[in-house]
């Protein structure tokens, strides 16, 4: 008696990717990727709607992985091409960048909101 049906997990075959440029994204997954992104807090990285926006992708294996298209960390944090995370990683950073660009273009990003700047520390 295997485990079958009770939470089992599989990695399905992955469908056909568009050739880059070739992707086209809907506008609820660009207001998606909008509104995570400007959320001051940043995104958060197990919440409702970066499921969906990962859903939306067919991103769920990657964000299972701890990956998201909304994280702006430009460093692959999987030192090791041997790990799953680390294609889960460059696949996500793709698409950010493909939907940046189509938010660029369409004039809707603003620059991230800036941080408190820390007060120098007085001379005692």
């Amino acid at each position: 008696m295997g485990l079958r049906g009770i939470g089992s997990y599989s990695l399905s075959a992955r469908p056909e990717q568009p050739a880059d440029g070739d992707r086209l994204f809907t506008r609820e997954v660009v207001e998606l990727f909008l509104e995570l992104e400007r959320d001051p807090k940043g995104y958060l990285t197990y919440s409702e709607k970066s499921y969906r926006l990962a859903t939306l992708l067919g991103l769920e294996n990657e964000w299972w992985s701890s990956n998201h298209v909304n994280d702006r960390t430009r460093v692959c944090p999987w030192v090791s091409p041997s790990f799953v995370g680390h294609a889960a990683f460059h696949r996500c950073r793709k698409i950010r960048e493909e939907l940046l660009a189509i938010c660029e273009e369409r004039g809707d990003l603003s620059p991230p909101p800036a941080t408190e700047a820390a007060e120098p520390p007085t001379a005692a």
